[in-house]
């Protein structure tokens, strides 16, 4: 019999927060996170996690990416993007 009491957010947010501070790892990627802001960000920084967030492309979509990391243990450096394409005539 399933108990749905375990598919609400609240206790599979505290679930999956319980399991990611007794991993205690240095980095963190997780994949198809739509509580980044109102969730994750907050909480992870109270347990000394710094945080990138990247939203999956397209307008439905709500999810996305989420990398976190120790303060102490990856510097944060300033990162630019540039893809460059040799035009053909």
């Amino acid at each position: 019999m399933i108990n749905f009491v375990h598919c609400r957010w609240k206790y599979r947010s505290n679930s999956i927060l319980d399991v990611l501070k007794n991993l205690g790892a240095d980095f963190f990627c997780l994949q198809e996170i739509d509580e980044f802001y109102t969730f994750y960000k907050g909480r992870m920084l109270e347990l000394g996690y710094s945080s990138i967030y990247m939203k999956r492309s397209g307008e439905q979509k709500r999810d996305g990416c989420g990398l976190f990391y120790k303060h102490d243990w990856m510097p944060q450096h300033r990162m630019r993007y540039t893809q460059e394409t040799n035009h053909v005539l």
